[in-house]
């Protein structure tokens, strides 16, 4: 299933940056590289809005992408899921 954020109503899936403590997530704070995850999710009109994304990586593909409007993100801040493809 794929859902994406800020494209009409749904359900916003917010989680903590404490919880993407992963090996398999990166943080993304590059401008050169936001853009080009956005685009590839089909999202790229959000690269100012998102000044971070976390970006789940398996198998060479984008499995999952948060971001956040924080460019410092503290454990505690919230973060959207804008990407799934679980």
């Amino acid at each position: 299933m794929i859902k994406m954020a800020l494209e009409g109503p749904m359900e916003v899936n917010m989680t903590k940056v404490m919880d993407l403590i992963d090996g398999n997530i990166v943080m993304l704070q590059d401008t050169q590289d936001r853009a080009a995850v956005l685009e590839y999710i089909g999202l790229p009109h959000l690269l100012h809005h998102y000044p971070t994304l976390f970006v789940k990586v398996g198998d060479g593909e984008y499995v999952k992408v948060w971001g956040s409007d924080k460019v410092v993100p503290y454990l505690d801040y919230a973060v959207e899921e804008l990407y799934s493809a679980e």
